[in-house]
């Protein structure tokens, strides 16, 4: 439907999060069957997936430093705040202020499902105050006669709504694909091969090398039902540094082997001294020499 709710908090505690989860949308709307957020840790905090689970909610959550896999939610943010900044400017004051007007702003006719989200959430439009002066003909929603009427009616429209929304929403995401096609140079990579991976949090100087590596692919997933687009790496030389799931939009291929690379690291290793910490310093060595 693409109706959106937002909330204004104090803070971004694990126990806010949890609470306004739960007062706010489930005592509202009814229990999600799926709860998806970034990796944020107020969202994978003990109290949320204590909460999701007594609630039989199934909690997923996006790779890292891959806002395009939850870009639903990151294009409404980016909108949500434009808009906000202009309500501040033209009348100021606070932004939470204004976060429930702009939200019901947001949910006019949509581009994608060319139907608005609050009919497609509610089965009618809303009413606005620009409604008070423009006389209605008749609310054939409410003047359907009998309850069962009513709801029969209520079903029929939002049946052939749904459809019609799908049907929509199936175009947009295809020509959009299209589009995006056209200008991906993407290429999956195969489980077994080595990759450098981009770690953004590790980039604190203009110097400071950009990739780490190499990792090694060890499973290829799936993301939207199209596979290679995410894929969990591990780090062939070190067994204890744990797996990482990521998007492949931060991924580059390696083009050495496994056995040059060794053969590489020992040479370092033969050529230092004291070292206590071979791993890490193997790291830390290829990367300079990349």
């Amino acid at each position: 439907t693409k109706f959106v709710n937002a909330y204004a908090l104090p803070n971004q505690t694990a126990h806010a999060v949890a609470r306004c989860l739960f007062e706010d949308y489930v005592l509202v709307h009814g229990v999600p069957e799926v709860l998806h957020s970034d990796q944020g840790r107020q969202f994978e905090a003990e109290v949320v997936q204590l909460l999701c689970k007594w609630m039989g909610i199934k909690k997923t959550r996006t790779t890292a430093y891959n806002p395009k896999s939850d870009g639903m939610v990151e294009r409404h943010n980016r909108t949500l705040i434009d808009q906000l900044s202009k309500m501040l400017l033209s009348y100021g004051g606070e932004w939470d202020e204004f976060l429930k007007a702009v939200c019901f702003a947001y949910t006019t006719q949509h581009s994608t499902t060319r139907f608005s989200p609050f009919y497609l959430m509610h089965g009618r439009e809303a009413r606005v105050p620009a409604d008070l002066l423009i006389p209605a003909s008749v609310l054939d929603t409410l003047s359907a006669g009998s309850l069962s009427a009513y709801v029969s009616s209520l079903v029929s429209r939002l049946g052939v709504a749904f459809s019609t929304a799908r049907l929509h929403a199936t175009e947009a995401h295809e020509k959009q694909k299209l589009y995006h096609d056209e200008d991906s140079s993407h290429r999956p990579f195969a489980v077994g091969a080595l990759v450098w991976l981009n770690n953004p949090a590790e980039n604190r100087s203009k110097l400071a090398p950009h990739w780490k590596g190499p990792y090694q692919v060890e499973q290829v997933l799936s993301s939207g039902g199209e596979a290679g687009l995410t894929y969990r790496i591990v780090n062939p030389y070190d067994p204890h540094d744990r797996a990482q799931v990521v998007h492949h939009n931060r991924l580059n291929p390696c083009f050495a082997h496994i056995e040059d690379l060794c053969t590489f690291f020992r040479a370092i290793f033969h050529m230092s001294s004291g070292i206590s910490t071979p791993n890490s310093n193997f790291q830390r060595s290829l990367m300079a020499f990349k």
